[in-house]
């Protein structure tokens, strides 16, 4: 038996794309040649030159006319963030590379926190908090809400997602179908540490399509043909909506990161979309500054908090 699942992950080993693979952290060494009374913008436009890739974190303060400090950062998601701090009132309004404009992102997701209660026996659902799903992203509000709630144990970290929607779609229900195409709820989980997330997205039936990997690009598909017992995965309409239950075992992720372990802080997002339904929506735990709709972008990730 254990030759069997040796065999197996080895062959999944074989599947990853390179990509996948670890980046080197970036050194101060890059940075030596760049004039400390550079612009915003020419500081921007200098790194941009290099290209680079890494898993480390990098600050370099740069000291502007005004008085203020610029602060780089160099980010584990490949993501250079640009902190702009008043030398006056201390605050920080936070500039996005891929923004291409200094634009102060107005609701950082790195203000997002949430505390995942720590259960011992099966989750009292009415006792945990919620997340609100209520960013509306894309289009014109539609009503539509949702909201999240976490909780775990040792073993598996326990997901409950609702809808508040009436005109509800479910078509898909093959894995991997394109769930995102009906009424569908999601939550990408990132563990920390690792430059990958994983992907799991749901519509009413309960079908699933689940990712790993790095970026919209660069993934690899996840398929259990035992799904639902798997997860544990339970969907149910309610008075206003629907929603879904289901767990993600310890396990399952260590798989892919041996040493993970439901403790300090990882990175997340939860997410309500329906490309096809009858009010096309897009709704997010944290603000997303993009001008094309895209869930796949980790630098927006909030913060989950193992107690």
């Amino acid at each position: 038996m254990k030759k069997s699942v040796f065999a197996l992950l080895a062959a999944l080993v074989l599947l990853v794309p390179a990509s996948l693979a670890e980046k080197a952290p970036v050194t101060r060494e890059y940075f030596e040649r760049l004039d400390k009374d550079s612009s915003l913008e020419d500081i921007v436009k200098e790194i941009g030159q290099f290209g680079l890739e890494g898993s480390g974190i990098v600050y370099f303060v740069w000291r502007l006319d005004d008085g203020s400090r610029a602060k780089l950062v160099f980010n584990s998601r490949d993501q250079i963030e640009m902190i702009y701090i008043d030398s006056e009132s201390g605050s920080e309004r936070i500039y996005k590379r891929e923004h291409g404009k200094d634009e102060p992102g107005a609701d950082s997701a790195e203000k997002k926190r949430y505390v995942v209660s720590r259960v011992s026996a099966v989750p009292d659902w009415d006792s945990i908090p919620s997340i609100p799903i209520d960013k509306v992203l894309w289009t014109d509000d539609t009503g539509i809400r949702a909201r999240g709630q976490l909780c775990c144990d040792d073993d598996n970290l326990y997901v409950h997602l609702s809808a508040v929607e009436t005109d509800i779609r479910a078509e898909n229900t093959e894995p991997l179908s394109p769930v995102y195409e009906d009424s569908c709820l999601e939550f990408f989980l990132q563990v920390s540490g690792s430059d990958n997330y994983f992907n799991f997205e749901i519509n009413p039936n309960g079908c699933l399509c689940s990712q790993y990997g790095p970026d919209k690009s660069n993934r690899v598909n996840l398929v259990r043909d035992d799904a639902e017992q798997y997860f544990g995965i339970r969907t149910g309409r309610t008075a206003d909506g629907w929603e879904v239950y289901y767990q993600i075992p310890l396990s399952f992720i260590r798989l892919f990161i041996p040493d993970a372990r439901f403790e300090g802080e990882w990175r997340a997002n939860m997410y309500k979309c329906g490309n096809m339904t009858v009010k096309r929506h897009y709704l997010s735990w944290t603000q997303i500054d993009l001008e094309k709709p895209n869930f796949h972008c980790p630098e927006y990730f909030g913060t989950i908090v193992f107690k």
